[in-house]
């Protein structure tokens, strides 16, 4: 043992001397150069530091812009490819800068990576991932929604404008597309009924459209990665009707069959990406269903060859092929941020080392690479905080709302107030994180935050139980299955609940569930073609019962204090909010077409958002009132001054608090040019 722990203190201490080493020898150079005047045999010490060290990235970078330095003093041409391939291989490090100054100075500068804005704003109603760039980087196929109704688009990222097309007879929502080599062709996803999704072929202009491929019980949803160079094969991502995840696949034009690619029974299959010549598929997988965590790998296009790329236990996905083919670019938190890193590749195998290109991008989607080398992806920007008010019992209102500015960065959704009204639990989305589900927890009395991990992929919806002690969430597991789960509030300890009963054909979907007062029962709302229905589900045993069904999709469902009423909206024909008696079974609409909200602690007033009275324009700019609903009387009567409706996103009302999301974030498209510089 003592031999070993030797071993082990001699291998440490001889590691540990490895970086002095290098800085030794670098200081030697610098002596030889600067105090015995002796440049030339300083120049060959530069160089031989940073042929020894390249791992080490600091001294490397710092030897070659002192070579570089010495070999001008000399009058040395050598002098430039120094500089060059400083700025190539370390152009993350400081030195580089100076390379680029001094390589303007002797007439030949290097590829500068820089960002720029391509679309300033995006439109409130878009769809545009994980749609790639044409693979001339001109143009992103996206969706738009500009008066109500869905309308497939080109984005010109030369000049910023949106081009819409007549979308094809029988299709309501248009989603995701891909565009041909050509420019001539574009593949793009359509529903023309529920349940129902088709793969639809399209000229350039949008005419000619014809219909390839329907989903069936088999594959129920898909969208298409990238369409082959001789336009004969449309390859895609779809998954199985009830199953877990997406698989790749590719579809023949002429026939309209769909052949498996790659079929993931583990795991979970991320974004992937056709290369340039058709003849491969990059694409992020998370090989364990308890690791949240993707590596990044390449197949062939008929399957029949396959291999890892990159592996490592950090979250490495969205890869994206340069457009020689020969590297794929994927975004990495190794670092603990989001950066962008380089591998090259040939013969669907990785040719060499990984290379940080940029550290830490920000939060953003990835959509494909341009010919030119400019990468395009949209990014985040703004804010968004809570804003918390508490009743004045003065006036009746909520007033002066303070906003809660969180100690952690990233997305923050559906806000909840706990029962005691002193804390407000939140879903997370940090950009560091994704694919690992995060609770946020607020004390409204100290203002201190805390995380909480449960063992989950995504959480879509939390709730407080009644003890307070423990969550109540929807959300997803590693292995891709939607359920419901306890979450301890301090430990983070998940718990899947039992699911039993007959759905009737209904499935999980159309808005959030919520808990009864007692703890007992989870409401949760389910959709059945254009309708839906509420369920009560025992949280205790999983049975699930019909408690009523609606005109349309049943959304908001928000019990009474009391326990004695559920109020919802029933979003058929005429929208319209509803209260539904857990006591008789008795069901009345309430007036206005009130949708609601919260409730007063005594549940004799619902918060309700009325689609009538709630919004009016003043000065160009929508205000929103809320207002409080005599259950007895019937008068609404408003509990807040006017909120500026452009920012208003989520709300939850429960007694004297209130809280909602303040939304100021906006999104933008941007090119990163020269990406690829620091790869070289």
């Amino acid at each position: 043992m003592k031999r070993l722990i030797l071993g082990i203190t001699v291998s440490f201490a001889l590691w540990a001397q490895a970086p002095n080493r290098a800085e030794v020898q670098l200081q030697a150079a610098i002596n030889k150069e600067t105090v015995e005047g002796d440049v030339k045999a300083a120049v060959e010490m530069y160089r031989k530091v940073a042929g020894a060290y390249k791992a080490n990235r600091s001294v490397a970078s710092r030897a070659l812009l002192r070579l570089a330095e010495a070999q001008e003093k000399l009058g040395e041409s050598e002098a430039r490819k120094a500089y060059e391939q400083l700025v190539r291989d370390y152009g993350d490090q400081q030195p580089a800068a100076i390379a680029r100054v001094r390589l303007a100075a002797l007439g030949k500068s290097a590829p500068v990576m820089a960002a720029r804005r391509i679309v300033t704003t995006m439109p409130e109603w878009w769809t545009g991932v994980p749609n790639p760039t044409s693979p001339d980087g001109r143009y992103l196929f996206n969706s738009l929604r500009p008066s109500g109704v869905w309308e497939p688009a080109l984005l010109d990222l030369t000049t910023g404008q949106q081009r819409t097309f007549p979308k094809p007879k029988g299709l309501g929502y248009v989603d995701t597309g891909v565009i041909s080599a050509d420019n001539r062709m574009i593949a793009f996803t359509g529903q023309p009924g529920s349940n129902l999704l088709n793969l639809v072929v399209v000229d350039f202009d949008g005419a000619n459209p014809r219909t390839v491929f329907t989903s069936s019980p088999a594959f129920s949803w898909f969208y298409p990665v990238g369409i082959t160079p001789d336009k004969k094969t449309v390859v895609l991502q779809f998954n199985r009707q009830g199953g877990r995840g997406y698989h790749l696949g590719r579809v023949d034009l002429a026939t309209g069959a769909l052949t498996v690619v790659r079929e993931f029974t583990t795991g979970r299959l991320g974004p992937a990406r056709l290369s340039p010549d058709g003849q491969w598929i990059a694409y992020a997988y998370q090989p364990l269903a308890d690791n949240p965590y993707h590596d990044i790998f390449v197949i062939s296009t008929n399957g029949d060859t396959e291999s890892v790329l990159v592996e490592h236990a950090a979250d490495d996905t969205s890869p994206v092929w340069t457009p020689d083919g020969k590297g794929v670019v994927f975004l990495t938190n190794r670092r603990g941020t989001h950066d962008l890193w380089f591998v090259p590749v040939h013969a669907g195998r990785p040719a060499g080392e990984l290379k940080p290109l940029k550290n830490d991008i920000g939060d953003v989607e990835v959509y494909g690479m341009t010919s030119g080398g400019s990468l395009v992806y949209r990014a985040a920007s703004g804010t968004v905080t809570f804003q918390h008010s508490t009743l004045d019992e003065a006036t009746g209102k909520f007033t002066h709302f303070r906003p809660l500015s969180e100690s952690f960065s990233g997305t923050k959704l559906r806000p909840r107030i706990s029962p005691d009204e002193k804390q407000i639990a939140y879903v997370r989305q940090p950009a560091y994180a994704k694919n690992k589900a995060i609770i946020g927890v607020r004390d409204l009395t100290t203002n201190k935050e805390r995380e909480i991990y449960p063992n989950l992929r995504q959480v879509q919806y939390v709730l407080w139980m009644p003890d307070q002690r423990r969550f109540l969430v929807t959300g997803q597991d590693y292995g891709g299955q939607l359920g419901d789960f306890l979450v301890d509030a301090v430990t983070g300890q998940t718990t899947p609940l039992p699911t039993k009963g007959d759905l009737g054909g209904y499935s999980r979907g159309g808005g959030g569930a919520v808990v009864s007062p007692d703890g007992k029962t989870l409401y949760v709302p389910h959709y059945k073609q254009a309708s839906g229905a509420l369920f009560a589900k025992d949280i205790a045993t999983g049975t699930a019962r019909l408690l009523i069904e609606a005109k349309g999709f049943a959304n908001a469902p928000s019990p009474s204090p009391d326990g004695r009423w559920l109020a919802f909206l029933d979003n058929g024909p005429n929208k319209v909010g509803r209260l539904l008696s857990l006591t008789d079974g008795s069901v009345r609409d309430l007036p206005e077409r009130a949708i609601p909200q919260g409730w007063t602690r005594d549940s004799k007033v619902a918060y309700v958002w009325s689609e009538g009275n709630s919004l009016r324009e003043v000065n160009g700019k929508k205000l929103l009132t809320l207002f409080g609903l005599n259950l007895e009387s019937g008068v609404m009567s408003p509990v807040n001054d006017p909120l500026d409706y452009s920012y208003f996103d989520g709300s939850h009302l429960l007694g004297n608090s209130f809280v909602y999301r303040d939304n100021r974030r906006t999104y933008e498209i941007m090119a990163l040019d020269n990406v690829l510089s620091a790869a070289k």
